[in-house]
Formats: structure tokens, C-alpha cells, sequence
């Protein structure tokens, strides 16, 4: 009887055993499933979190590229630039010359006055009448004396009215341009068949007061 008990208690320690080292064999192993599984759930979650990161980053560039596509390519503005001064006077070319490499004329100003001003301003100087009227429907007046040296540009027009008067058909040929070598030489030399021209008032095109254009005035 003893005996069997005996035997009943090895067998029950063995069993006991086992089932002791099965229990420690699984709980580790439990435990590092749990541990991967939380690992997983854990590394899933922030992989999503990642993706929606993503997604939102590309409707952002894909809205900023239809926003730059829409909007109205953006103009640089222009810097300013100061309108030049133009003016336009008449007178009497004392002198054409050069000096310092570039090109000069010497001016007596005078106003030039036509129709009813030219009447006013000659009876104010006494030179006709009540009711008169002056020749030509012209009339000069010279009330400033001083002589201006003007810069002419390199790129002048100059328009006469008597260089070389020529008649072609019965017709004088008269308001041409003229190159402005031939115009200088003409003052320089004082030609004498160009005395007329020489003579005459010329209205002068002032740009920032550099001399572009001279044109030659008829006197009938």
C-alpha cells in the first residue's frame, strides 16, 4: 500500500514537472508573441499615420501647382524713366561749328508771329497802324539780343527751304532735307550762293536741350 502510494506521488512530481516546464517553456514565448504582436500594431500604426502623411503633402503640391497655373505670371516692374523735354524755338543761326568732338551752333532766339498776333504785335512796336495789317501776314520781333551755344545731336534732321533754289518745270523745289555735313558747310564757308539760307530763321527742335532737328523758316 505504501508502495503505491509512493509510486503515485513520483508520478504525480513528474507530472507536476512537466507541466511546470511546459508552463515555462510557453510563457516566454508568450510573451515575446505579445511583445512582436504589440511591436507590429505599434510599427502598422505609425506606418498609416506615415501614408496619411504623405497623401496629405501630395493634394498640398498638387493644390499649390493649380494655384501657380491659375495665377497671372508676375510682372517685373519696369524702372522709371524721366519723359524727355521737348521743346521747339525759333531764330537766327549766328554760327555752325565744331569744338570738343562734337557739333555747336550759336542762336539769336526771335518769335516768329503770323495772323492776328503778328497785327497785335506790330502795332504795339508802332510798325503799323490802326487797321493795318503787316506784309506778308508775317512779323518778327527780336526783344532778347543774347547769343545761346546749342549741342547739336549726331543724329539731326535738317529741312531747308532755299539751298540751291532749283526750278523744275516753272516749279522752285524747296522744303527737302538736307544732310548736315552740306547745312555746316554751308554757315562755315558762308556760301555765297546759299546767302538767302544763311540769312533766313530756323526753328530748332530742343530735346533736353540738345539740338534734333533744324528747319530752315521761308521768307515770301
Amino acid at each position: 500500500m505504501g508502495k503505491e502510494r509512493g509510486g503515485k506521488f513520483f508520478w504525480l512530481f513528474i507530472l507536476l514537472a512537466l507541466i511546470v516546464g511546459i508552463i515555462i517553456g510557453i510563457v516566454p514565448g508568450l510573451s515575446v508573441y505579445w511583445w512582436q504582436k504589440s511591436s507590429f500594431e505599434q510599427k502598422g500604426a505609425e506606418l498609416k499615420k506615415a501614408n496619411r502623411t504623405i497623401q496629405e503633402l501630395k493634394a498640398r503640391v498638387a493644390q499649390l501647382e493649380s494655384e501657380r497655373e491659375e495665377a497671372p505670371p508676375a510682372v517685373t516692374p519696369s524702372p522709371k524713366t524721366t519723359k524727355p523735354k521737348v521743346t521747339r524755338q525759333c531764330g537766327y543761326i549766328k554760327r555752325v561749328y565744331k569744338s570738343g568732338g562734337k557739333n555747336y551752333l550759336d542762336i539769336d532766339y526771335i518769335q516768329f508771329l503770323t495772323g492776328e498776333e503778328a497785327d497785335e504785335a506790330a502795332r504795339e512796336d508802332g510798325e503799323i497802324g490802326p487797321g493795318e495789317h503787316v506784309p506778308n501776314d508775317y512779323y518778327i520781333r527780336n526783344e532778347n539780343p543774347r547769343i545761346r551755344k546749342l549741342e547739336i545731336d549726331r543724329g539731326v534732321k535738317v529741312f531747308v527751304e532755299t539751298y540751291n533754289e532749283v526750278e523744275r518745270e516753272g516749279i522752285i523745289v524747296r522744303k527737302r532735307s538736307l544732310d548736315f555735313k552740306t547745312f555746316k558747310q554751308v554757315f562755315e564757308t558762308n556760301d555765297p550762293n546759299n546767302q538767302v539760307m544763311i540769312q533766313n530763321p530756323y526753328w530748332i527742335t530742343l530735346q533736353d536741350s540738345i539740338v534734333v532737328k533744324i528747319e530752315e523758316q521761308y521768307i515770301p
